[in-house]
């Protein structure tokens, strides 16, 4: 007769190596996830063929029905960050809006936060900032160490569209002249002459020391004739348009906004505005869709009574792939340095996925500088504005909280067939 602590040790053995073969077959399904999916229950149905591409690509993706308040977001993404495996976070649904019925909040939205603004209130900014960034911030430092994005969208319709359109960037889109074009439309100044200039100045600064000269630039402002080196044929603002849906890695707006339109220019009729949530259905970006980042007010203020601009721009079916747009009122400095530190990352650090570039990008805006002479150079430049920023730290800290990711953080940005190594990239770079 064999003893009963025989048999609970040999029990214990066999759970033993059942757990180890487990481990050893399933390691990175029991590491917790990387990528958490926060979104509204009537969404499942749309997610399934992204899921699985993403699960193919190495992926362990964890979806939450969406809480009701921020509070609840934040207990949701702290717990999946249970094993500290997480990385990446994606929302889906619209930010709750002001007047919304409930059981449209309920069913179609993903809260975000509200935090205090102290420096954009003084170019006539709301006091408060709408931001989904401080849910990327695991230990409260203000710093973002997750990778984040919205797709803010209010049916399962809509989320497919999106989806859909991520899918076709990474399999379908071919590659080409299109994958090496950074697009770049700017509007009117407006500030005076001399903080235009300043502008004006650090902008070319940021470019030509951050975008390698394997890149086309292609730059455009109103007023530009044959005489500048180029000829608008067009009116400015539909030279601008289909600037958009010829291609690029990305198109890149400078200048003025409102939450549902670019800045107006004149034309022989009277003022036309760039681009307004009217004209996005008229965009043709399939096949080699850029990213979106518009340097302006108030472009992404997905809380607006409507649809801002970005939300439009990708949840059209041929719009932009993603968007990199501002919730709140915008300043000349804390635009400069984070879109220097965004181009930085997109061709220094080039990381796979499109939510870590601006993850990069936050957390360099947000670090103080001491050797860095570009950097430097900006904040000297900054002393010049009107009104000058009193405080250059509080200023980039709440251009990181405005700025936002519309669509997946996982997305992987296109890059040319053939690269140049790393060192050359990094030596045009600095």
């Amino acid at each position: 007769m064999v003893h009963p602590l025989t048999w609970i040790s040999r029990a214990a053995s066999v759970s033993r190596c059942v757990a180890v073969v487990l481990a050893l077959s399933f390691g990175s399904a029991f590491a917790g996830p990387d990528t958490l999916v926060i979104f509204p229950a009537a969404f499942q149905p749309s997610l399934a063929d992204w899921r699985a591409y993403r699960e193919s690509q190495g992926h362990q993706i964890q979806t939450v029905d969406s809480p009701a308040t921020a509070s609840g977001v934040r207990a949701a993404i702290q717990r999946a960050n249970g094993s500290k495996s997480l990385k990446y976070v994606l929302l889906i649904g619209d930010a709750p809006r002001a007047g919304m019925p409930d059981r449209q909040r309920a069913l179609t939205t993903t809260p975000t936060n509200y935090v205090a603004a102290k420096v954009n209130v003084q170019w006539g900014s709301e006091p408060w900032i709408a931001t989904d960034v401080p849910f990327a911030d695991l230990d409260s430092d203000d710093v973002p160490d997750l990778a984040i994005g919205r797709i803010p969208v209010a049916s399962a319709q809509q989320l497919a569209v999106v989806l859909r359109k991520t899918l076709d960037y990474e399999q379908k889109a071919a590659h080409g002249a299109w994958e090496r074009r950074l697009n770049i439309a700017s509007g009117n100044g407006g500030f005076g002459a001399v903080t235009d200039a300043l502008i004006e100045a650090a902008a070319r600064q940021v470019l030509s020391q951050t975008v390698p000269a394997e890149y086309t630039t292609q730059h455009i402002f109103p007023g530009m004739t044959e005489a500048t080196g180029a000829v608008i044929a067009v009116s400015f603002a539909a030279r601008a348009r289909q600037q958009i849906s010829e291609g690029s890695l990305a198109w890149v707006y400078l200048g003025h906004g409102r939450a549902t339109e670019l800045d107006r220019v004149p034309t022989a009729t009277g003022s036309e505005s760039i681009l307004s949530v009217g004209d996005v259905s008229k965009l043709r970006c399939s096949g080699h869709s850029p990213l979106a980042v518009l340097v302006a007010c108030y472009t992404g203020a997905m809380d607006a009574p409507r649809n801002c601009l970005a939300e439009e721009l990708l949840t059209a079916d041929e719009g932009p792939v993603a968007v990199i747009a501002a919730t709140r009122v915008t300043m000349p400095y804390g635009n400069t340095v984070l879109g220097c530190e965004l181009l930085r990352a997109c061709f220094r650090e080039r990381p796979t996925h499109l939510g870590d570039s601006l993850r990069l990008a936050e957390q360099k805006t947000l670090r103080p500088v001491a050797d860095d002479q570009l950097r430097l150079s900006l904040d000297s430049m900054a002393a010049g504005l009107s009104p000058a920023p009193a405080d250059l730290a509080t200023e980039r800290r709440e251009h990181v909280q405005m700025y936002h990711l519309f669509g997946d953080p996982l997305l992987h940005l296109r890059r040319p067939a053939i690269e140049l190594p790393p060192t050359v990239f990094e030596s045009q770079a600095k």
